[in-house]
C-alpha cells in the first residue's frame, strides 16, 4: 500500500486498515492542510485522537 504523501482540503477514511489506524496524531495533521480541512472517518479509527481538534472532522 502506498502512503499518502502531501497536504489535502478533504481525507476520508473508509477503511480501518493497520497502516491507518496506527498513524500518529502528527502524521494526520501533516496531511491536512489547515484546520479548515474536513477528516470523514467512516469507520471512527481516528475519533480518540483527533476529534477534538479539528472543527470539521466527522465520524460514525
Amino acid at each position: 500500500m502506498n502512503k499518502p504523501k502531501g497536504k489535502y482540503d478533504c481525507i476520508i477514511v473508509a477503511v480501518a486498515h493497520k497502516e491507518f489506524k496506527k498513524m500518529s496524531k502528527k502524521k494526520i495533521s501533516e496531511l491536512i492542510k489547515n484546520n479548515n480541512s474536513y477528516i470523514v472517518d467512516i469507520k471512527a479509527i481516528w475519533n480518540k485522537k483527533i476529534s477534538n481538534e479539528l472543527q470539521n472532522y466527522w465520524c460514525l
